[in-house]
């Protein structure tokens, strides 16, 4: 099995431009089983970007906002597969907040889906946490690791964590990749806060994928295996 995951800014890369085309080449090219993908920005009603990327390389997809973006339609997690996701739910990560037109306000959540695989069946996660609050990334990791204790192994949960693993994920959870590896922002990475948590699966090889698509490269996990 192999597993993309990436922010993909709002469907815009680093200078504002349109990028749903080069979302779908990134994808189609790495081949991914599973994709991940956060900060996604949607019309209420119609998934429309979103729907294009799956309706163009053949995915099923889930896309369950975490909170309404400038009145017009939700921003959140979505996830991808060639395989039928089933089970999908998701949980908030923070306390209910009035969401006020600024980050700190932003509600934060994970969604989860069962996905088949060759191996049987995988409980994989999307989720994005806050960047400039510490004590809501905080907040947001505890959860987070409440939530990945009552999942039944195997599991893989992909996020834009907004801090190195090394701070808060504890030894009991795999991260990949297994070395820090820098994937924001674009043009000159050197923060690594893109990466998967895993139980009871074996990933051979995790690494970024080298684009100008978004303001975060994308990470790929490969050779994910029980």
């Amino acid at each position: 099995m192999r597993i993309l995951h990436w922010n993909i800014h709002g469907w815009v890369d680093a200078d504002g431009v349109d990028n749903v085309d080069r979302v779908i080449e990134v994808i189609r090219d790495a081949a991914p089983d599973v994709v991940s993908l956060v900060e996604v920005d949607e019309p209420w009603g119609d998934s429309i970007k979103l729907r294009k990327v799956a309706d163009t390389l053949g995915y099923h997809w889930a896309f369950v906002p975490a909170f309404e973006y400038r009145e017009t339609g939700g921003f959140g997690n979505a996830l991808l597969a060639n395989r039928t996701l089933k089970a999908v739910q998701q949980w908030q990560l923070l306390p209910p907040m009035l969401y006020d037109g600024t980050e700190p306000s932003e509600p934060r959540a994970v969604v989860v889906a069962q996905v088949d695989t060759a191996f049987g069946a995988v409980a994989v996660g999307s989720t994005h946490f806050p960047r400039s609050d510490g004590a809501r990334r905080k907040h947001a990791g505890a959860r987070l690791l409440d939530v990945c204790q009552n999942l039944t192994d195997p599991f893989v949960i992909c996020g834009d964590f907004n801090q190195p693993a090394s701070s808060w994920v504890p030894a009991s959870i795999t991260v990949d990749p297994s070395e820090p590896v820098a994937t924001y922002p674009t043009a000159t990475p050197d923060e690594a806060i893109d990466y998967c948590l895993s139980s009871g699966l074996s990933i051979d090889d995790c690494t970024t994928i080298d684009t100008d698509a978004s303001d975060h490269l994308p990470i790929l996990a490969a050779g994910v295996a029980r």
